[in-house]
């Protein structure tokens, strides 16, 4: 595997990279918080996260997944993890996955209307996920203004086409909403009713969300090493007790093996043929050597993004677990800028599988019992 990025994806990380260390600062974010759990988003802060997405676009890094002839840069999905990962450690609070990964190739795909202001940064598309209760939740659906909803199918609907109710959430720039009646009748725009193409989808969604989750983790590391160089107890840094270092260094390593396993997942699904044809089958029904061949390929690619999700969850996990801890009493205080990065990821380690869900997916490839069940 070759994981170096060309000289346009090179350059795209580099320029976003800048701008987003720039422009999307801790006060950025918690200005986008609501006052208090389970209010509305503060307006203002939104305005100002809005603007840093639309830079973000004019760098051309939403349509980064979307073909050149479309309005996009054709670049492929192990190209887009290292610029998602800088998403995660800025700690933007928007729906860059679910924007750039999941749904702007489906609107691309489509043809839909709303693809040029969601690659210009005007519009932010949110996607709706079923409980196992039966209940749609969307992450960033209060001010998303675009969601898409699984069904038979994938359709994209406005957001005055929906009913969506408030759900406090940890995190409370993820702005979550419950889908609070079925859409009506002829509402919405299919985007896509093949299955296979649903499930790339979902399964690009859950590479991405590892990167991010990378980048989260990482971001807690760093601001708890800086933290523990300058707290000094007992007339010497925190940082230099033995605790201290080993809690830092296991978190570190979890990040380190988390990182090369999602770049990896992200190579193999730009390598995979998820989104070609099933093959052909012979008269007698069976499938030919062609088939078993793209089914086992994208089997690997499917166990390349679990493991990375499980990988990346247990990291960020591990990272704030760590970091809350060598901060003392301060790491529990919400006002202080680390509880920033650890909600999300608390929430994002659920997103698109958690972790038990992958484990046991690799537990039934590998022919293995569930590892709970074990």
């Amino acid at each position: 595997m070759d994981f170096e990025l060309d000289a346009e994806a090179l350059a795209l990380l580099e320029a976003a990279g800048a701008m987003l260390d720039a422009e999307a600062t801790p006060a950025l974010i918690r200005a986008a918080w609501p006052a208090s759990r389970g209010d509305a988003p503060a307006t203002a802060g939104l305005e100002q996260v809005r603007k840093v997405w639309a830079t973000l676009a004019d760098l051309g890094a939403v349509g980064a997944l979307v073909a050149e002839d479309a309005g996009g840069l054709g670049l492929d999905l192990g190209q887009v993890v290292p610029l998602l990962e800088r998403v995660g450690y800025v700690g933007l609070p928007v729906p860059a996955v679910e924007t750039i990964v999941h749904a702007a190739p489906l609107l691309a795909a489509a043809g839909h209307p709303a693809l040029p202001d969601v690659l210009a940064g005007r519009a932010l598309v949110a996607v709706g996920t079923v409980t196992a209760g039966g209940d749609t939740l969307i992450p960033y659906g209060r001010h998303a203004d675009l969601v898409v909803l699984p069904g038979l199918g994938l359709r994209a609907f406005g957001a005055g086409e929906l009913a969506l109710e408030p759900v406090a959430t940890v995190d409370g720039a993820r702005a979550l909403a419950r889908l609070a009646a079925p859409p009506a009748p002829g509402t919405g725009t299919l985007l896509t009713a093949d299955p296979a193409e649903t499930e790339a989808a979902w399964w690009r969604a859950a590479v991405g969300t590892g990167a991010v989750l990378v980048g989260l983790a990482a971001r807690m590391l760093a601001l708890t090493v800086e933290y523990t160089r300058n707290r000094a107890q007992f007339g010497v840094p925190v940082g230099s007790f033995q605790a201290v270092k080993h809690a830092l260094a296991g978190a570190h390593l979890a990040v380190e093996f988390a990182r090369p396993a999602v770049l990896a997942a992200g190579w193999r699904a730009a390598h995979s043929p998820e989104a070609a044809e099933t093959g052909t089958t012979t008269e007698a029904g069976t499938a030919t050597a062609t088939d078993t061949a793209r089914d086992a390929a994208v089997g690997d690619a499917r166990d390349a993004a679990s493991v990375a999700k499980v990988l990346a969850g247990d990291a960020a996990r591990l990272a704030a677990r760590a970091s809350i801890q060598c901060h003392g009493a301060i790491g529990y205080t919400t006002e202080y800028d680390l509880h920033l990065f650890a909600k999300p990821a608390w929430a994002l380690i659920a997103a698109f599988g958690d972790p038990h869900w992958h484990r046991a997916r690799l537990a039934a490839s590998l022919g293995l019992p569930d590892p709970v069940d074990a």
